[in-house]
This record gives C-alpha cells, sequence and structure tokens, in this order.
C-alpha cells in the first residue's frame, strides 16, 4: 500500500526545487507563477517610482493572491498613497472577511496591455481602464472605486 508513497516521495525529491526570494513589493503568487512558467516579472517598489514606468499597473489581490480584485493602469490613478489602503480594506472585508485582513495587498507590476494576472476566482486583466472582478461589480463598488482611485464621479 505504501509502495505508491514512497514512488511519490522519490520523484518529488528527483525534481529541481523552486528557490526564490519574494521582495515585500512583489506579489507572491504573481512572482511564483512567473517562475514556473519562466515568464520575466517586473514588479515596481512604490507607486512614486511606478507613475514613472509608462505600463506601471496597480493590482489589488485578496485572500493570499486567490482573488485579484482589481487593475489599473497607473496613470490613471489620481489619489495618493492612504486612498488604495482604503479601498483595498473595504473591498477585502466584503469579499474575504473570514481573513480579518490577512493576506491581502496591493501592488505595482509592469505589463502589456491585455494581459492576464495569475490568480484565484479567473484572476485579473490588464486594461486601459479599471478591471474590477465582476463579482465586485455586482456588489456595487465600481463606482465608489473610480471616485477614490480615479477621482471619477459615476453614479
Amino acid at each position: 500500500m505504501w509502495t505508491w508513497v514512497r514512488r511519490l516521495l522519490r520523484r518529488r525529491r528527483a525534481k529541481p526545487s523552486l528557490d526564490l526570494t519574494i521582495a515585500p513589493h512583489e506579489r507572491p503568487l504573481g512572482r511564483i507563477m512567473h517562475e514556473v512558467q519562466n515568464e520575466p516579472f517586473r514588479p515596481i517598489e512604490s507607486l512614486e517610482l511606478a507613475r514613472t514606468i509608462p505600463n506601471a499597473y496597480v493590482v489589488m489581490e485578496g485572500d493570499w493572491g486567490g482573488q485579484i480584485y482589481l487593475t489599473a493602469p497607473v496613470n490613471l490613478l489620481r489619489c495618493g498613497a492612504p486612498e488604495p489602503e482604503s479601498v483595498l480594506g473595504q473591498l477585502d472585508a466584503h469579499a474575504w472577511s473570514c481573513n480579518d485582513g490577512e493576506g491581502r495587498g496591493f501592488f505595482f507590476e509592469e505589463h502589456g496591455p491585455l494581459e492576464g494576472i495569475s490568480g484565484g476566482m479567473g484572476g485579473g486583466a490588464t486594461l486601459s481602464d479599471l478591471w474590477l472582478h465582476p463579482e465586485l461589480v455586482e456588489a456595487g463598488f465600481e463606482s465608489r472605486v473610480r471616485q477614490v482611485l480615479l477621482a471619477e464621479n459615476r453614479t
């Protein structure tokens, strides 16, 4: 009965391990997925630096990458540092209140247009405008998010 377990363990030992360090400004699931897929990962350390990079996006996630809440080109942001954290807290409290604020984060990354963002619940996308998870649109968050992050007044 335990023969298959021993075989599995031997195979796992034979495979090279993924040895990587994730910096505080990096989205952990994004880093891991890009490493596994052997694709470049371009995290950006701060909002100030992101504002100088043409293809910079903000990515907000919850549940340790289990859900991408939103993406938006940084050049559309009309807010300072406290506002994204406030929006993230509201989205996270709605979507993953069971996590008590753990596992949420907002990050800045360089992406091309129309790229997918790795994450659970369908991941996300980089558009020329705000992308908000359909569950959050349905719950009525879009106008609030646009008002706070993009300084838009939509009804």
